[in-house]
């Protein structure tokens, strides 16, 4: 019999310390994938600062007509449209699709101004 209760024991045992590992596992993968994107979200801030011009609704409403000029300007905010695209739909699955999440990570401040192209993605 006590065989028989040291097997039951580290079976337990086993099931429990599995149990623990997938769900720290789990807690770190999503605390990594939240670190991901608010380095992502730095680094667009970033581009954003050193060509304030992508985030100008002067330049951005005259983008559709010159998007195959062959201009860099124009080429770079193709790239930061598509930068965002992504950075916003990694953010949507990470947050489950809620809107107000999304919003309370991308501007961590209800004063704070998102930047127009950013809003622009988050309609309702």
């Amino acid at each position: 019999m006590p065989t028989d209760l040291t097997i039951t024991a580290a079976a337990i045992a086993t099931l429990v310390s599995s149990f623990t590992t997938t769900g720290i596992t789990i807690w770190i993968s999503r605390w990594n994938k939240k670190k991901n994107l608010d380095d992502q979200l730095d680094a667009i801030l970033k581009i954003a600062i050193q060509y304030p011009y992508l985030e100008s609704h002067e330049f951005i409403s005259t983008w559709t007509a010159n998007a195959g000029a062959n201009d860099e300007r124009f080429q770079r905010y193709e790239t930061y449209g598509t930068l965002l695209f992504n950075f916003l739909a990694r953010t949507s699955g990470h947050f489950g699709y809620n809107k107000k999440k999304i919003e309370n990570f991308i501007t961590h401040d209800k004063n704070m101004t998102r930047a127009p192209i950013i809003s622009t993605c988050l309609v309702d």
